[in-house]
């Protein structure tokens, strides 16, 4: 197997979709940290060499999400939502 036993931290209680398969196994959570370090990767050589992403067809940057803590409770009169999302709903 390509993980090793000693690398392995505790399981994660499982986790199982509307129809019942289980989505966090160890298997697809090693999966999905190659390709997130594949992204990664990419998205360092494309930076460099533009002329790369020829040779990833389909490749688009992963979308960059900051969550925002909005402090409604201190502030009710303020409009957050229009500042955040901007003059008719184009984003700042």
């Amino acid at each position: 197997a390509f993980i090793e036993s000693a690398d392995l931290g505790p399981s994660p209680p499982p986790i199982y979709s509307a129809d019942g398969q289980r989505v966090n196994t160890r298997d697809k959570r090693f999966k999905d940290k190659l390709m997130e370090e594949r992204q990664t990767l990419l998205e360092k050589a494309i930076a460099e060499n533009p002329a790369l992403k020829a040779f990833a067809p389909g490749f688009a940057p992963a979308k960059k999400i900051k969550k925002i803590d909005i402090p409604v409770d201190k502030y009710p009169d303020y409009n957050f939502i229009g500042l955040i999302i901007g003059p008719r709903g184009n984003t700042q």
